[in-house]
């Protein structure tokens, strides 16, 4: 056979053999999607996910890279678009066809970024540059931007800028402590600081052509609204102080209500740590992976009152009245009023909802990039990595492509319900690591109907597209449902060890979670541990709990890849006459001390069976077991002999042997004069056998000589004699 045959014939001889060891053993799954939270982590393009689940014609984006870190501002024109970067200060034209082709960087000058740009009545570009406070005025030329006019002030940041009358609004942040961000009016050449507020910076603005409103940053975090506007010493008041401590966006809607986005900066997602406190930026993370996973935060109806730790959407009516009107838990930083309705970023999910008159959230955008900067009324731009998304009208290219679905095991995949208008498509790939890559299968053929078999390959991951042909407005697609057999795999043993148990403390600890004798024994232990106090002699700790010496206290590790509840039943094997004997069934621990005192002396094997019954069904579950090494069971004292004799000058000998039937000897001790056991050599010097003997010298009659001796099991046997 070829090599190259034999490469292309083994994927599928693999999964014969995956699907013929596991088709005995399965349970069953599915992944339902019937509301708008279910859908949170998907990639939307050119479909929306209203409130009630129903995928329905949307937007989508034009996605184009830009070379930069940042896109912190966003300006169009009919012909080309300007953004205001943050990879070192720079200005990139992209021109409105949208292609690689079509960038150019058209400034580049000192400074960190821009985060500021606005168009004059008369077509020019005003870009603020940061953390150097420097404003910049631009003629646009065939050839970019040609510099005509600046203006240093004398705070660091330059957040926003809007044209009013012919006069340029800058908002300010001093980026010093003690120091307050301002609002400035520039016009006739000459600036004029109008307000300084406590807060560090004026981060975000927003005018009708009549009012402009403003908000803080720092350590209170205010509403402003400016009025008198052509006026010499216009008006300042602070309309509203919300709990939240920045005010980080605001826009207009077509009747002229303003919409404030609030948050706390204790939840570290405020604009300025984003951008000041570079270069700390957060890694982007890939959209299909499970850390992206967890529950919707879009924006939801605001209850009353607003706290401190969320973010907050202000509405504040034509007539100045202020209410909390939606509520979000993700961090949202920017907001955007167009033609196609109020736009907010929940930018840590990399989607883009469209919020109604009624508070009703849409899922309208779900992109790769987590971490949306900036939006204007045709454009999405982010950071890091920066990528410029064009708003168009949905075309043939719509999908809506679930995140990277894991059945927790090697699972066969069933069909696909859903209820529909329209002619809907769905394909599916599958995989055994949690990205797609190049081990995946390729993309199915599409199913086209309710019901239909997955024609995937069976693995551990499933990721499916919808999509349409010739959609119609009314269409929609929603209560979607997976299903799937998940092929339950047998847990495993991985390590069983046993010993006669000690009465160290950290071995005391162990008892708790031993069973039911250990708990009982770890009781005891402790109780006698407080009363004897170390004491030497018959009472002290170790003889006192002598009785348990000959228990065994077993441990074990299992482990379940499908992480099922795992239980254990236990057996003795007795070695000698091969019966079984029940020790304990359905037991949850992983250790168990054995009472060595109910059963006869002899060789004995431990065997623990651990099963995943808890989470499967009578033919599904599965189990394994080890057994351990031979151990040994000896609840029979050994025996001992003991004599004496005098010798022709006077001195006792007193001799003997200590013998155990099934095991060793391990310690021998006499009492002496004082009442105390002291440790009684044997003959060769070591306790090591079955048999030992002992011989000791004395002087002296009338008195009774006591000789101990411990087998290998602790059972404990006395002698004595009378001198």
């Amino acid at each position: 056979m070829r090599i190259r045959t034999l490469v292309k014939i083994l994927p599928a001889l693999l999964l014969m053999v995956f699907e013929i060891g596991y088709a005995d053993a399965a349970k069953n799954g599915s992944w339902t999607f019937q509301s708008r939270s279910d859908f949170s982590k998907f990639k939307v393009n050119g479909f929306e996910v209203d409130p009630s689940g129903k995928i329905k014609p949307g937007i989508g984006t034009l996605p184009l890279p830009i070379p930069v870190d940042y896109i912190w501002s966003i300006l169009e024109f009919d012909d080309a678009t300007y953004l205001g970067t943050g990879d070192g200060a720079k200005i990139i034209r992209v021109d409105s066809e949208i292609s690689d082709s079509m960038i150019s960087s058209v400034w580049d000058g000192e400074g960190v970024a821009v985060y500021a740009l606005a168009k004059t009545v008369d077509g020019d570009i005003v870009a603020g540059v940061s953390p150097i406070g420097k404003i910049l005025k631009f003629h646009r030329t065939e050839n970019g931007l040609e510099k005509f006019d600046e203006l240093i002030l004398p705070d660091s940041y330059i957040w926003r800028i809007t044209e009013i009358n012919g006069a340029l609004w800058i908002a300010t942040g001093s980026g010093a402590t003690g120091r307050g961000g301002s609002i400035y009016r520039w016009r006739n050449g000459r600036p004029d600081k109008i307000y300084t507020s406590t807060d560090l910076h004026i981060l975000s603005m927003a005018t009708d052509g009549e009012k402009l409103y403003a908000g803080t940053q720092g350590a209170v975090g205010n509403i402003l609204l400016v009025t008198r506007l052509e006026k010499d010493t216009p008006s300042v008041t602070v309309i509203f102080d919300p709990p939240q401590e920045e005010i980080c966006d605001m826009t207009f809607d077509s009747e002229k209500n303003l919409y404030a986005i609030a948050i706390s900066n204790a939840r570290n997602n405020s604009r300025v740590s984003a951008t000041i406190q570079t270069p700390s930026e957060r890694e982007n993370p890939d959209p299909d992976s499970e850390e992206s996973a967890g529950e919707e935060e879009a924006p939801q109806p605001a209850p009353a009152p607003a706290s401190a730790g969320t973010a907050m959407i202000y509405r504040i009516n034509a007539a100045g009245k202020v209410e909390p009107w939606i509520q979000s838990r993700s961090m949202i930083r920017s907001l955007n009023f167009s033609e196609r309705g109020l736009f907010v970023s929940a930018s840590e999910l990399g989607a883009i909802y469209r919020v109604d008159g009624l508070m009703k959230s849409t899922l309208i955008l779900g992109i790769d990039e987590k971490n949306i900067v900036t939006l204007s009324k045709n454009f999405i731009g982010t950071g890091k990595p920066a990528v410029l998304h064009k708003i168009v009208d949905a075309g043939e290219d719509a999908f809506c492509r679930s995140q990277v679905l894991d059945a927790q095991g090697p699972a066969s995949w069933g069909v696909i319900n859903f209820e529909a208008d329209g002619e809907w498509e769905i394909r599916t790939r599958s995989g055994n690591s949690s990205t797609p890559d190049v081990t995946w299968s390729a993309w199915s053929l599409p199913i086209r109907g309710s019901g239909l078999k997955i024609e995937s390959p069976s693995a551990q991951y499933l990721q499916f597209e919808i999509r349409h042909n010739r959609i119609e407005e009314s269409d929609y697609i929603k209560h979607l449902e997976v299903t799937y057999q998940v092929f339950n795999r047998s847990p495993r043993i991985t390590e069983l060890s046993g010993a006669p148990v000690s009465f160290s403390q950290s071995e005391i600890q162990k008892l708790a979670r031993s069973g039911p004798f250990g708990q009982m024994v770890m009781q005891f232990a402790q109780a006698v541990r407080n009363i004897v106090n170390q004491q030497k002699g018959e009472n002290s700790f170790e003889n006192l709990m002598s009785g348990f010496a000959g228990s065994y206290l077993f441990s074990w590790k299992a482990e379940d890849q499908d992480r099922d509840r795992l239980i254990s039943n236990i057996v003795l094997l007795d070695e000698e006459f091969g019966e079984t004997i029940p020790i304990i069934s359905n037991y949850s621990g992983t250790a168990y001390l054995l009472n060595s005192a109910l059963y006869s002396d002899g060789y004995y094997l431990l065997r623990v069976t651990v099963s995943d019954r808890l989470d499967n069904d009578e033919e599904s579950s599965s189990s394994s077991d080890m057994t351990s090494e031979r151990f040994l069971i000896d609840n029979t004292a050994p025996n001992v002999s003991i004599k004496c004799d005098t010798s022709a000058s006077g001195e006792v000998i007193i001799y003997g042997s200590a013998t155990d039937s099934m095991g060793r000897i391990s310690a021998l001790y006499y009492l002496d004069e004082n009442g105390r056991w002291q440790s009684l050599k044997s003959e060769d010097g070591i306790c090591d056998e079955s048999l030992e003997y002992f011989r000791v010298i004395r002087r002296g009659s009338g008195w009774t000589f006591t000789v101990k001796a411990v087998d290998q099991s602790g059972n404990v046997r006395y002698a004595k004699i009378r001198l």
